[in-house]
């Protein structure tokens, strides 16, 4: 079935913001991981969504953001989903190594271990262009 053949309010949205092929090519997907101890995990979510969305929505060409957690071992093992519209404006966030991951000291405090690295992915399709808590 064709994305855009659902017939309902979702399919302007996602044209508009998931399904991006035009000038600038294909939405990207950052992914970027992490770990946290259960004590500590709290505080990394507060920065999170109190600092670390706040700056990411003042970037030209940012589009959004999905916190995951999973509780493994012990500890929290955490992924981070950014969507951008272009390889541009990640560059214009992450400096020359786009690569390379963007940890504000204050969040590594939090962090038992994270990633230097980040991994990029081209957007093909998505189907949750809200908030899933309150679908």
């Amino acid at each position: 079935m064709n994305p855009n053949q659902h017939g309902d309010w979702r399919t302007d949205v996602l044209a508009l913001c998931y399904n991006r092929e035009d000038k600038e090519g294909p939405m990207i997907a950052r992914f970027w991981s992490a770990r946290a101890t259960p004590e500590n995990w709290p505080a990394y979510e507060r920065h999170f969504t109190d600092n670390v969305i706040p700056e990411l929505r003042a970037l030209k060409g940012y589009v959004a953001s999905n916190l995951l957690k999973r509780e493994a071992d012990g500890g929290i093992e955490i992924t981070v989903i950014s969507f951008w519209h272009s390889l541009e404006a990640i560059d214009a966030f992450a400096g020359a190594d786009r690569e390379a991951a963007v940890v504000a000291p204050q969040a590594a405090a939090f962090l038992a271990s994270y990633d230097r690295k980040v991994l990029h992915y081209q957007l093909a399709f998505a189907d949750t262009p809200f908030d899933l808590r309150y679908g």
